[in-house]
């Protein structure tokens, strides 16, 4: 398994494995070699041709980041159908250019959520300054496809349709690794809607279960979006909008808002039943991770192996480099396989953001604050961990935070309550300082912590 970017081969990222002096094996299947840059085509062609064969005039579907969106664009046009994308407002914003391929492929894109429909004007009507989310985009293109004769919805990820379609991934990395002899011990993969993961472990998920063979399984989420790693798992809507049926996943809620992080495709507030259900089995484990540590492993990655990845692949990237770094320390020779499902090359706005050291991280605000002394300890996860102390505050009014590791002498966050004792409401206001250019990602990082703690406590 020489280096070559075929898209039908696991590739030895040798490059790499020399860059960390780890005697782990690295490989990586890369899905990466079409216009559509990346393995959602699997399930765009197989479900474009269904549709055409029911005599459809058209479908309509969600996209985050735009590869599900450019894929079945290219599908449709090849087969002659109608398609209508509702893309997550922030990266339609963000991602111009990858909105502009689906229209060159004759795709009708729109930024979810819109005044076309009547869930996008109720979403917008409740979140004015929401930066949309997969969940806003399915309802859309749900109550489209339910409005227009001759059109269906087609999702791009979840469903255990495109598992199946998804699994060619998996299958094609295990036939080319039994060729050279080689059995991964870690299987890697990023986690939105469960696409990638899913059709990448599904043939060695499959030997696990039958008892055949044992396998390491990884899922790797966004800290701002972290399904599997803080979830629950429920029935929920698949949708913001509460239109489509319910489905037994780990959730984040239908009406989480998430972070607007640069890795468009996983900020989703569910995870595929199929997945989820391994999860649930304690089958697979799952990661979370910060978006700047994400792009500091892509560039790695990039200069070494001399593909650019896309930040959602990225995620998986960097779990794999760290394992093959605790091989490093250990002296174990393991075998890693992770998926590149996706290039780079319609994410340069979020390369500009990490190179100019304007990126910011948006995670859950924190799971434990712990007190010591005067100083406050905010804890994410096992081993995040980020200290402050109180500069000024009132009982039952007020309290003023300063960050210890804040270089400004100044700056501060505060949580402040005001009592309305005419109506007898209480009202959370939170400040908080941000540099300049960046007032709008904090003011929305805060406003998704908020919601979250909302529908935590079923206002």
């Amino acid at each position: 398994m020489h280096h070559s970017q075929s898209n039908k081969h696991s590739v030895r990222a040798y490059h790499l494995e020399r860059y960390l002096k780890t005697p782990a094996k690295i490989y990586y299947k890369f899905e990466g070699n079409n216009t559509s840059g990346s393995h959602k085509l699997n399930s765009a062609i197989a479900q474009a041709y269904y549709a055409k064969n029911q005599g459809l005039k058209g479908v309509t579907t969600e996209t985050g980041a735009g590869q599900w969106g450019t894929a079945l664009s290219m599908a449709c046009a090849f087969l002659g159908l109608d398609c209508q994308v509702f893309m997550v407002k922030v990266s339609y914003e963000q991602k111009p250019f990858r909105r502009e391929v689906m229209r060159t492929y004759g795709a009708n894109v729109t930024p979810s959520p819109s005044e076309k429909t009547a869930v996008g004007r109720k979403i917008r009507a409740e979140f004015p300054d929401t930066n949309g989310s997969l969940g806003c985009a399915i309802s859309e293109a749900v109550e489209a496809a339910t409005t227009q004769e001759g059109y269906r919805d087609v999702l791009g990820s979840v469903l255990a349709q495109v598992m199946i379609h998804q699994s060619v991934i998996g299958l094609e990395s295990k036939i080319a690794l039994d060729k050279y002899g080689e059995k991964p011990d870690i299987i890697i993969g990023c986690a939105g809607g469960g696409s990638n993961l899913g059709g990448l472990i599904a043939p060695f998920m499959g030997e696990k279960l039958r008892g055949e063979a044992d396998y390491r399984f990884i899922a790797v989420e966004p800290k701002s979006c972290p399904s599997f790693t803080r979830g629950t798992y429920a029935y929920d809507f698949c949708d913001t909008g509460a239109i489509c049926p319910l489905a037994k996943m780990y959730t984040l809620g239908s009406s989480f808002m998430p972070a607007p992080n640069h890795a468009g495709g996983l900020r989703y507030h569910g995870m595929s039943s199929v997945l989820s259900q391994l999860y649930d089995d304690k089958l697979m484990e799952a990661v979370s991770v910060s978006q700047t540590d994400v792009f500091a492993a892509a560039e790695e990655f990039a200069k070494v192996e001399g593909i650019l990845p896309a930040p959602e692949s990225s995620h998986a990237i960097r779990v794999a480099m760290d394992e093959a770094i605790k091989c490093r320390e250990t002296g174990e020779e393991k075998t890693i396989l992770f998926g590149l499902t996706g290039t780079g090359y319609f994410d340069m706005y979020a390369y500009e953001k990490f190179n100019d050291g304007k990126m910011e991280n948006y995670t859950w605000f924190a799971d434990r604050v712990t007190k010591e002394g005067k100083t406050y300890t905010f804890r994410w996860g096992k081993t995040e961990t980020r200290q402050a102390i109180v500069v000024n505050s009132r009982p039952e009014f007020f309290i003023r935070f300063h960050w210890l590791d804040d270089e400004e002498a100044k700056s501060y966050f505060e949580l402040k309550i005001h009592y309305n004792e005419l109506t007898t409401d209480h009202t959370l206001e939170v400040t908080d300082f941000a540099e300049p250019g960046e007032e709008e990602d904090v003011r929305n990082l805060w406003d998704s912590q908020i919601e979250t703690l909302k529908r935590v406590f079923g206002v």
